[in-house]
């Protein structure tokens, strides 16, 4: 089998057809049988960001290539976004659509512009009527699956307007929580502290982070931050783990090519999770994902006294649909929820 990456003297070339190769044989090769014991349950994990724009969606890429080249079938993993701002197409939807993993990258909760004060006007579902979508679009996609991920929307506290923030849809799914972070070390351990406090008042364990977008060179890059950070979560955060530092991926300026859009797209993914495989530990957050679903931690933490979520609104008036909200809400200069 050709390489991804072929050596060149004139630096790196990328090939799609061994891409596609490649997962192709991953589908292939990863159709056998597991045991029972393994099919006991489903894994979910919720993917959260200190911030938007962290990517919390790659992550998700990285980790269903990792859990493919792991021995998962495609058919035993599943990708979902319930609440979404952006509805763009994601490169981890092309992917998983290639590879023949189930997914949903938009909705059933998106707040469009206008949304929010549709929601205060009780224009719109109730919180309960919205939380119960996320929980039975959830639930679906994981019918028959070993492992689901559940990407977030923002940082965490987004939605809490409607009473849908992060934390309350992964304590609604009864998922772990995995925090993506930034580069940095005071701003990162600082924000990574804020965040799982957050998590943790809803009742949500986090089993630790992977820091992103990290510069390869000076003051902020990956190598010194990793050796500080590192040091940190090994102080005074030992029940919780990094799993990896990724560098900033640059695409070559060719793949901007918007003719060729889905070749290009292939080999961004292809170029992206060669580096994030380079400098993720699956195999160390999945068995603590495996821990913690089937241990008593995540029971304990689920049990804990959570802060209120409810928001109640007035709910005498008529519902609007999504075309009036939005397109009111859009002449009036709105640009997001």
């Amino acid at each position: 089998m050709a390489d991804i990456l072929q050596p060149s003297t004139t630096g790196r070339r990328y090939s799609a057809d061994a891409w596609i190769e490649r997962a192709r044989s991953w589908a292939e090769a990863n159709t056998k049988s597991v045991s029972e014991s393994d099919r006991e349950q489903t894994l979910r994990l919720f993917i959260a960001g200190d911030q938007s724009q962290v990517g919390k969606s790659s992550t998700c890429l990285g980790l269903l290539a990792g859990l493919l080249q792991s021995g998962y079938a495609p058919s035993e993993l599943a990708y979902i976004k319930p609440v979404t701002q952006c509805e763009q197409p994601q490169l981890v939807t092309t992917f998983c659509n290639f590879n023949g993993i189930a997914c949903r990258g938009i909705g059933p909760l998106v707040f469009y512009s206008g949304f929010t004060r549709a929601f205060l006007n009780g224009e719109t579902d109730t919180t309960e009527e919205l939380l119960e979508a996320i929980q039975e679009s959830v639930d679906t996609i994981s019918k028959g699956k070993r492992v689901v991920l559940i990407d977030g929307v923002g940082y965490p506290a987004v939605g809490s307007i409607c009473g849908c923030s992060n934390a309350v849809v992964a304590k609604r799914i009864n998922a772990p929580c995995l925090l993506i972070g930034r580069k940095g070390v005071g701003d990162a351990v600082d924000s990574f502290n804020l965040n799982a406090s957050y998590f943790g008042a809803h009742g949500v364990p986090v089993l630790g982070a992977i820091y992103n977008r990290l510069p390869r060179d000076g003051y902020y890059s990956l190598d010194k931050c990793k050796a500080a950070v590192s040091r940190y979560f090994e102080q005074f955060r030992p029940d919780q783990s990094v799993y990896g530092f990724v560098p900033e991926v640059e695409f070559p300026d060719a793949l901007d090519n918007t003719s060729l859009q889905g070749d290009c797209d292939m080999k961004k993914i292809d170029i992206f999770i060669h580096v994030f495989l380079e400098n993720v530990n699956i195999g160390n957050l999945l068995q603590e994902m495996k821990n913690i679903h089937t241990n008593q931690n995540f029971t304990v933490a689920a049990a804990r006294p959570v802060v209120s979520t409810s928001v109640t609104v007035d709910t005498g008036r008529p519902k609007r649909s999504r075309s009036e909200i939005q397109g009111g809400a859009n002449s009036l200069g709105a640009s997001g929820g």
